[in-house]
């Protein structure tokens, strides 16, 4: 059978080939089939919420899209479809190989992660200059392909603006960077103050991304620039 014709009514007879890659306590989330395809499988999580209203899996296909027409690096969708019982929506897309940022950094020698940090710093800019709003842009959701370039993973959730993103956006963005505890020790370790210096060109940091990050005592940014 070819993936390409996978659906409701034969998922079942590609089972045997699928190994799961990610999961929690009620269900399968993501599937790999011969090393060659990914499967995501999307769930409502709460019983009532707007999010019902929302076709995720056709979401994840047009920010493919999106991000295709703006030559940012990420993955492309081949297939949307959808199961019953219990009702999943699900999209099937190339598996690219690669680790993910997180694991790359924490396993690369102390000399090797400057360069990295700087090519992540490159790609978060890109990605703002472009109006590319990555609410889930933490470090396991970026994905350092066996060429070295970066490409984006997870891409369900992201806003698209018409303009690069302002300074009130960049800064909430860096929250989502931050959020994780695995993710923030990085940032500590590695300087705060130097990301900043590199993102925004030294000495350059806007007045009020600075005053934002004064002020706002929950940002994780607060934390780092002032323990």
């Amino acid at each position: 059978m070819n993936i390409y014709d996978i659906d409701n009514d034969n998922f079942e007879q590609f089972r045997q080939d699928l190994v799961v890659l990610e999961k929690d306590a009620e269900r399968d989330k993501v599937y790999l089939y011969k090393n060659e395809h990914i499967i995501k499988v999307f769930v409502h999580k709460k019983l009532f919420s707007t999010s019902r209203l929302v076709d995720k899996a056709k979401q994840f296909e047009r920010n493919a899209c999106k991000l295709e027409q703006l030559q940012i690096p990420a993955l492309t969708v081949d297939k949307v479809f959808y199961l019953q019982n219990p009702k999943r929506q699900c999209v099937l897309y190339p598996f690219v190989k690669g680790q993910t940022f997180y694991s790359v950094y924490v396993n690369e020698l102390e000399e090797g992660r400057e360069n990295l940090m700087k090519k992540f710093i490159d790609f978060f800019k890109l990605l703002h200059q472009n109006g590319v709003y990555f609410r889930s842009a933490h470090l396991d959701n970026i994905l350092v392909r066996e060429d070295g370039s970066l490409s984006l993973i997870d891409i369900g959730d992201i806003q698209f603006k018409a303009r690069p993103l302002s300074v009130l956006e960049v800064f909430r963005n860096f929250k989502a960077t931050l959020r994780r505890k695995q993710d923030f020790k990085i940032f500590l370790e590695y300087g705060i103050q130097r990301v900043l210096d590199y993102y925004f060109t030294a000495g350059q940091t806007p007045p009020l991304f600075l005053f934002l990050a004064k002020y706002t005592k929950k940002h994780p940014l607060h934390k780092l620039m002032f323990p």
